[in-house]
């Protein structure tokens, strides 16, 4: 019988993505057998996020904790503040960014997860050491893992 998996704060693998962010994987897919992963997103002020893209297989929930973000929601732009939920399905085109002056803290659910874990270690490697990779390796690398620009 599995048993239940408690993860507590500070607790998780660490990913730095440019020096403006940061992902900590809470659940991964060999938690729950590739069915759906959970991460936290901490995006410093300002910070870029997701250009607009869509998932041609998976779903996608950002839920903001603290902050503001500025989603874009196909031709639209919404702000969320804490408590704000954004539900993506497939096809969906959406992208974000935190357009204030604050920290934004941000919780990710994706499903079925399609190896979420390796995207967030490779855009890691991507981005290391101040590196900013072109748009074809950027591409290249989301395409792996069903996220593709617009």
């Amino acid at each position: 019988m599995p048993l239940p998996l408690f993860v507590p704060p500070g607790v998780g693998e660490v990913i730095k993505i440019r020096d403006t962010k940061e992902t900590t994987i809470k659940l991964s897919s060999a938690d729950t057998n590739g069915e759906f992963a959970f991460l936290e997103h901490r995006m410093a002020p300002y910070a870029s996020g997701a250009a607009l893209h869509i998932h041609k297989k998976s779903r996608e929930a950002i839920y903001v904790v603290h902050g503001e973000i500025e989603f874009i929601v196909g031709d639209a732009k919404e702000t969320g503040g804490a408590g704000s939920l954004l539900h993506i399905p497939p096809f969906a085109p959406h992208g974000f960014t935190n357009a204030s002056d604050k920290e934004a803290l941000l919780l990710f659910m994706l499903y079925p997860v399609n190896n979420r874990d390796d995207y967030m270690r490779g855009l890691g490697e991507l981005t290391k050491d101040g590196r900013n990779p072109t748009r074809e390796e950027l591409a290249a690398h989301m395409e792996r893992y069903d996220q593709f620009l617009l």
